[in-house]
């Protein structure tokens, strides 16, 4: 037995092709908060009742806290919610923050000033929206509509993440619910690394407050959107507070509100929300994702030049005290202007004396790329002008050495890149439209099923092996390798942090069903793409998925309609795999509570 991607159901529709059936549908069932998730069928398949009929012995423990959140946030996303009662608790919450205030006047370290790295920096110059905590609570859709668009930064505070906090234990359930929702979205940007998402840090949040003079929450929001200005950003403050929003405009900081943001972002700054036309993305779209792929290729080859020259001169014990910015625990392990900047920062004492030529080359290559990443908007000839000087850095690093083979590696990407920007160039040339062909169609397309296929097979295994170490009936098919853990401890350990992975990744391709590939797109492919990265579970047996898939390519398989069986399929599959281990963090049989 094997798993086929898209083809049948892990419960409801094992053993039998989609194809057969017509198109599947999936369906979400009315869940009440506390509702024993063993009793309720969360998610139902209308071609087959068996899931209906299985029989349980002896009684079910209640539904765990995560579980049962989760429940509360999803029937919550329908309901209206009264603006002026969220306004209120926010004003409460607000008012107990800057009670615990206190601005510290101290000027920063010089140490301090090379760490910190200005917003405009990390986001190019896109359009600034800073969100307040109210729209979080009441409006967290558009947040997310602002996200996902190429030319907005959706930019959170400091001290919208304390409010935040603190009204998840509001005594409005609407609103703690709803914090609830907007902590686990923060989260959820974090852990991917979403590119239109920016924190403002607690330094940061330090330093506007301490140069505005801002005494409370409400001007140290106002402060973050004032420093933001400071460094020539067009910033626009988000928010449903009148009094913040007043606040705002005497400072000639332009606001709007959840209802009419789309139209102040259109009329002020041309910003376009909408999704892009039928006939195809257009070139500032496309040369976009294709340097952002080129910055990550970039950043991963810097990463390993860094962590072996470090080792080298400091030894496995010293080279992480050592090092300027301390390394996340996965990968990336920086961000691409993190490692700029620490290979500046220890060139002397370890580049300089490691690179042929005292490194003087290197320097100027890598100064050169991060000048170039500067640029405002994206067309054809800077991304060609980009690449080339990209193609020279990895030159000047495999004279030092191939870094066993890394440097190989990110030259084919580099190359792969370039040939999708010609691809697009040529298709380009006689079309006003400019419709996108990023390399045959056919070759394209069977890249991204077999992504599908490798992460499915991934999940199926490890979802299987935990069902099996905590006595979960289940019908998935005996597929290689069987997983086993070291002890239903181990597990359990393991388990909440899969299922978040998992959950978020079905959560996200619902969404990409839902509207035919129009909505959350960049999400999916972000969670799709770094699925296996992000994974802390040991994936040895499966080769390393080697063959990129880029965004477009995604979005064509999506939105074909002759994919559409195979897709939802594909849904169906990921839906049972998330009901099984709701099920294994509801005890099985009892052993997780």
């Amino acid at each position: 037995d094997s798993l086929e991607w898209g083809v049948g159901g892990g419960l409801a529709t094992q053993g039998r092709g989609v194809a057969d059936t017509g198109q599947a549908e999936c369906e979400v069932a009315d869940v009440e908060p506390g509702e024993d998730v063993g009793r309720t069928e969360v998610v139902t398949d209308r071609r087959e009742d068996s899931w209906g009929e299985t029989s349980w012995e002896g009684e079910r423990p209640g539904t765990p806290p995560l579980v049962q959140e989760m429940q509360e946030e999803e029937s919550m996303e329908w309901e209206s919610l009264d603006r002026e009662e969220v306004l209120k608790e926010t004003h409460r919450v607000r008012a107990l923050l800057s009670e615990a205030m206190e601005v510290e006047e101290t000027e920063m370290e010089e140490e301090e000033k090379d760490k910190e790295e200005k917003v405009q920096d990390m986001v190019g110059k896109k359009a600034l929206v800073v969100v307040d905590t109210n729209v979080f609570i009441s409006s967290l859709g558009i947040v997310s509509h602002l996200r996902d668009d190429m030319t907005v930064m959706v930019v959170i505070p400091w001290m919208v993440v304390q409010e935040l906090d603190n009204l998840k234990t509001s005594t409005s359930r609407d609103t703690a619910v709803r914090a609830r929702a907007a902590v686990r979205w923060v989260n959820t940007c974090l852990q991917t690394q979403h590119r239109g998402v920016t924190m403002q840090t607690v330094e940061q949040n330090r330093r506007a407050a301490n140069m505005f003079e801002s005494k409370n929450a409400d001007d140290r929001i106002l402060a973050c959107c004032l420093m933001l200005k400071e460094e020539g950003n067009k910033v626009t403050l988000l928010t449903n507070d009148m009094n913040l929003a007043n606040k705002g405009m005497i400072n000639q900081v332009k606001c709007g509100d959840a209802e009419n943001i789309v139209s102040v972002l259109s009329d002020s700054e041309e910003v376009r929300v909408e999704q892009q036309e039928e006939e195809g993305p257009d070139e500032k779209k496309i040369c976009s994702e294709l340097i952002m792929q080129g910055e990550n290729t970039t950043r991963d080859l810097l990463e390993v030049v860094l962590k072996k020259e470090f080792l080298l001169a400091y030894g496995e014990k010293l080279w992480e005290k050592i090092v300027s910015i301390k390394p996340k625990p996965s990968r990336p392990h920086w961000s691409l202007n993190n490692l700029f900047t620490m290979f500046s920062k220890h060139h002397i004492a370890v580049f300089g004396v490691a690179f042929p030529r005292n490194g003087h080359e290197l320097k100027l290559r890598l100064q050169t790329v991060k000048d170039k990443l500067r640029t405002r908007v994206w067309r054809v000839k800077e991304v060609k002008v980009v690449l080339a000087e990209m193609a020279g850095l990895f030159e000047v690093i495999k004279e030092r050495d191939n870094y066993e083979g890394i440097v190989d590696i990110c030259n084919d990407k580099l190359a792969d890149i370039s040939s999708q920007l010609d691809s697009y160039e040529t298709v380009a040339a006689g079309n006003k439209k400019k419709k996108i062909l990023v390399e045959d169609v056919n070759d394209g397309q069977e890249s991204v099923q077999e992504l599908f296929q490798n992460v499915w097979e991934i999940i199926a295994c490890f979802t299987r092996g935990f069902a099996n170490s905590m006595s979960v009936s289940n019908s998935l098919s005996h597929i290689e390798p069987d997983i086993k853990f070291q002890s239903l401890a181990d597990a359990t350990r393991n388990l909440p942090t899969f299922f978040s992975t998992v959950s978020t990744l079905q959560e996200a391709m619902l969404q990409v069903v839902a509207t035919n590939g129009k909505g959350q797109l960049m999400e999916f492919y972000n969670l799709l793409t770094q699925f296996r990265a992000n994974l802390e579970l040991d994936q040895s047996y499966w080769p390393t998925f080697e063959q990129p898939v880029a965004l477009t390519q995604l979005e064509m398989f999506m939105t074909k309609e002759q994919n559409q069986v195979v897709v939802r399929g594909g849904l169906d599959q990921i839906s049972d795999f998330r009901q099984i281990l709701i099920r294994c963090i509801s005890g099985g049989d009892g052993q997780m509570m």
